[in-house]
């Protein structure tokens, strides 16, 4: 039943099964092309997004060279700002505070480079200067 009229055999399709391959290796097809094309573009937009903190002001950094030059000098002055921002909190102190009206104690974040600073008690509103 399954012969042609020369005697052969006639394999036949299924074309609802045809139908699933076609669609599922064409969805494969769109989905890898998909996920590469976003790949991609996502590493181009972070390539081009600059920080402020990131951005080459110095003459010390080179204009040309190797990525990793780059990288590791611009690596290098993040450690220096890190240090230079430690230093500044290391010059901030908490100091407790009785107020001399109301008899309060109280805590100030105090920047001992810029001493006198002018206080004010919270519970009174007595104002004074530490320094």
């Amino acid at each position: 039943e399954n012969m042609n009229m020369f005697g052969d055999e006639i394999i036949i399709h299924n074309s609802v099964v045809d139908s699933f391959i076609g669609f599922g290796l064409i969805m494969a097809l769109l989905s890898f092309i998909f996920f590469f094309t976003s790949a991609f573009l996502y590493r181009m937009g972070t390539k081009l997004e600059v920080k402020e903190e990131e951005k080459i002001t110095s003459p010390e950094i080179p204009l040309s060279g190797t990525p990793e030059m780059l990288k590791d000098k611009m690596e290098e002055k993040k450690e220096e700002k890190k240090e230079e921002k430690k230093e500044e909190e290391g010059n901030i102190k908490k100091i407790k505070i009785q107020c001399p009206n109301c008899g309060n104690v109280f805590e100030v974040e105090v920047d001992m480079t810029k001493l006198p600073v002018k206080v004010q008690c919270p519970y009174c509103g007595t104002e004074g200067e530490i320094g």
